[in-house]
């Protein structure tokens, strides 16, 4: 056999693996290299269900509003068949704590365009609810906000272990702590052998980026609209929603989460009751090298460029998100 036939033949085997996934198989989700959350201890984490179906996760902002990310709310769909479960750590146990309500309408970010900026979305609830030690709201940061490169914050959610690996029973809410990066670094990661589905999404300036180079820590499918929080003094606030990325927990693609901070004013305008402050951050941002990055080999990449020139075919966490949501 030619080795361009060769390649081609390993190419069609990576893309099938990676491609070949399952509506049933993926829709119920888990974070890569997570741990389990004790019951309460993220009260503003909930989970959005279309058809009675987990598919996203979204986070408390005040009694009525949920903040989560546009691409979970297709145009298409009927609001009629989405709820907000809030207070539980389980999908599979129900708690005293638990809370299911009906969404009464969604704000989209005006200016989202699918695949790229704005994508965040404010979820109204059918009713207030009633705030207990199991279900309470995340502080907001607002625009004047930087939180530093470096800073360990926590992911959460009920996402894949790895891309076609859901959550097993009971299926427990996972927290992840990864370190977050600047978009420079992020933007140059994504360009270390870049593949087809990777070039479809610019890390854009209203986005923030969260992970390690080599992978392993990240968020997956069924964690989209999900928060990025990072504890500040006693207080956690929510840095990020989750948005996107190449592959779950893979080597030089980590997550990028739509940055809270930029859109602080039309989410006050929509949720006014929404708690958002400027804190105060001592932290010292890390080092990072300077026309270039460290890629997951442990080399240095100028501007991210390849290694290799091959590319195995993957599948965004956005793109699958959405073709879950259509299936159901």
């Amino acid at each position: 056999m030619s080795l361009a036939r060769a390649l081609a033949a390993v190419l069609l085997l990576l893309h099938q693996g990676v491609c070949d996934v399952r509506p049933e198989e993926a829709s119920h989700s888990r974070i890569v290299g997570g741990i389990d959350a004790s019951s309460g201890q993220y009260p503003w984490q909930v989970s959005v269900s279309f058809h009675a179906d987990h598919v996203c996760g979204g986070s408390l902002i005040d009694s009525s509003h949920v903040l989560s990310a546009a691409h979970c709310f297709p145009s298409d769909h009927d609001l009629k068949e989405y709820s907000i479960t809030l207070g539980i750590s389980s999908l599979a146990i129900p708690e005293d704590s638990m809370v299911t309500l009906r969404v009464s309408n969604v704000d989209v970010y005006p200016g989202y365009v699918e695949g790229g900026s704005g994508d965040i979305a404010v979820v109204t609830l059918e009713r207030a609810v009633t705030l207990s030690d199991k279900i309470q709201p995340i502080a907001l940061p607002c625009s004047e906000t930087q939180f530093p490169v470096g800073m360990l914050c926590t992911v959460t959610g009920w996402g894949n272990i790895h891309q076609t690996v859901s959550l097993p029973s009971p299926k427990t809410l996972q927290a992840a702590i990864v370190p977050l990066i600047s978009r420079r670094t992020c933007k140059c990661l994504y360009k270390i052998n870049p593949s087809s589905s990777s070039e479809q999404h610019e890390v854009m300036p209203d986005m923030i980026c969260a992970g390690y180079p080599n992978g392993a820590k990240d968020a997956c499918q069924g964690d989209s609209g999900g928060p990025l929080s990072c504890k500040v003094g006693d207080s956690y606030y929510q840095a990020g929603i989750v948005s996107w990325g190449d592959e779950c927990g893979s080597p030089n693609r980590v997550g990028v989460y739509t940055q809270t901070s930029v859109y602080a004013a039309w989410i006050v305008e929509k949720a006014p009751e929404a708690k958002i402050s400027c804190p105060t951050i001592d932290f010292t941002p890390a080092a990072e090298p300077e026309g270039g990055c460290m890629g997951a080999d442990g080399v240095f990449h100028e501007n991210g460029a390849s290694s290799l020139a091959l590319a195995a075919a993957s599948v965004p966490l956005y793109f699958l998100t959405v073709y879950l949501l259509s299936a159901l």
